[in-house]
């Protein structure tokens, strides 16, 4: 159901009103759109010309489309020569809130695209579709920024960065409290993570992540450490309500990811299983019987380089901890 006002000025020419429905389907309305060469999106130098002067104001109980869906969707277009406006953008999703407003700027060979707003009640547990982590539930708030620039749709769509600052309300649980400051880059298929704070709890964390994924996926990592705390993080990541998500619906670029996590994982945790380990009193063993799963690593191409001051686990305290290695060809 569509309803609203529009107003035509053939002068101009120029389009004013709003627009208000109960549910808007994006795949609907692409599957419907003409695929032909023709059909093509314009370049930017024509694409803004033959926009007509507008002010219109969109609004939507439900937005669904690319397998999500927003709910109260509303934003407000406005154009100037060579610009397009985005007036508070505003929805609500399973991910969060988002308020913000963004502008596309055309420079006749290139574009520059910017988004500055708002995330409220972004809870993890939710963006982590790989884990149901009812540790991570404490809602976060927040900014997020997000840029691009490139000379065509495509770059525009593989140019992005992102810089994200977050934490939990203030009377949050010590042990669940979170404070993070994020920078992502996307360069093609490559994608940076620059983790400039992370605190969870009394465990703290900064370090860069690049990640290419592919045949042979590749990957850095430099972290370090003041204090970690590894039975909180691992009663984190090792949730007893995980629920496995169905492969079918794994993303391609998540699913190598979730796999290149999770090797690192057992990699860095193989020499150190007693730091987390539940330990049999009975036995002087620190390490147990479970394999290391390396079989990623037979087409894993990575460096890591992890410099930890400080581990508490179940077993012991720790410190100045130095984890460096590589992975080529199958060899660790």
């Amino acid at each position: 159901l569509i309803s609203g006002r529009l107003v035509y000025d053939v002068r101009a020419p120029a389009i004013t009103g709003e627009v208000r429905s109960s549910g808007f389907d994006l795949d609907k309305l692409l599957a419907v759109l003409p695929s032909s060469e023709a059909a093509r999106a314009p370049e930017f130098g024509s694409f803004l010309k033959v926009l007509p002067n507008l002010d219109l104001q969109l609004q939507a109980d439900s937005l669904s489309g690319f397998g999500e869906e927003l709910r109260q969707f509303s934003v407000r277009f406005e154009n100037e020569p060579d610009k397009v406006i985005l007036h508070d953008l505003a929805f609500d999703s399973r991910f969060g809130q988002l308020k913000a407003s963004a502008q596309l700027l055309d420079w006749t060979n290139t574009a520059d695209f910017k988004l500055s707003g708002t995330l409220g009640e972004l809870v993890v547990s939710s963006v982590t579709q790989q884990q149901a982590m009812q540790r991570f539930s404490a809602p976060l708030s927040g900014t997020l920024e997000l840029s691009t620039s490139g000379a065509d749709w495509p770059t525009l769509a593989g140019n992005l960065r992102g810089h994200v600052r977050l934490k939990t309300v203030a009377d949050t649980v010590a042990e669940e409290r979170i404070s993070v400051d994020l920078e992502v880059t996307q360069q093609g298929e490559g994608i940076t993570a620059d983790l400039k704070q992370l605190e969870y709890g009394d465990s703290n964390l900064v370090g860069t992540l690049t990640f290419i994924p592919g045949s042979n996926p590749k990957f850095t990592l430099d972290a370090s450490s003041d204090n970690l705390d590894l039975v909180a993080l691992d009663a984190l990541l090792d949730d007893p309500s995980e629920q496995a998500q169905d492969e079918s619906q794994r993303d391609s670029l998540a699913a190598q990811a979730s796999d290149v996590f999770d090797s690192v994982r057992s990699i860095l945790g193989s020499p150190f299983q007693f730091f987390t380990g539940d330990a049999d009193a009975d036995s002087e063993r620190f390490f147990d019987d479970s394999p290391v799963d390396l079989s990623v690593i037979k087409s894993l191409e990575g460096d890591l380089n992890v410099e930890l001051k400080n581990i508490v686990s179940a077993e012991s305290v720790f410190d100045q901890v130095l984890l460096t290695g590589d992975a080529r060809d199958g060899v660790l």
